[in-house]
């Protein structure tokens, strides 16, 4: 089956040929995937979201949420409160996404586990069998 050609749009001064193009410049990243991943249980504090993303460094995972709120992806929510309290949360918009990673992660698992089997060493049946 041939797909029909898109028409090359620019977006952003970057030259887009198709919905997967534009969807790895949103979430094509290692981060962003698992901030959107970390979120889709409810809101979460920058805090809360360095514990659940342990290699994440500070710089990138700001870096990254701001990205996630330029594309409307994340919602960040400032309380007035003493110490000023931040949360971040998925969008409507950011909720779609949802199901893509679980499926994305189903097949990571399935391919970790393919791996792990074709990495075990088999073990030679004795020959008395």
């Amino acid at each position: 089956m041939v797909e029909p050609q898109q028409p090359h749009q620019r977006n952003s001064g970057n030259l887009s040929s198709s919905g997967l193009t534009m969807a790895w410049v949103t979430i094509g990243n290692k981060w962003k995937m698992e901030i959107l991943w970390a979120l889709r249980n409810g809101r979460c504090r920058f805090s809360a979201l360095r514990k659940r993303i342990p290699q994440i460094s500070d710089r990138m995972l700001s870096q990254s949420l701001r990205e996630l709120e330029q594309n409307e992806l994340v919602i960040r929510e400032i309380f007035a409160e003493i110490p000023p309290r931040v949360e971040y949360q998925l969008t409507t918009n950011g909720e779609t996404v949802i199901p893509i990673l679980q499926r994305i992660n189903a097949w990571g698992i399935k391919r970790m586990v393919t791996k792990l089997d074709s990495e075990t060493p088999k073990l030679d049946e004795p020959e008395w069998i």
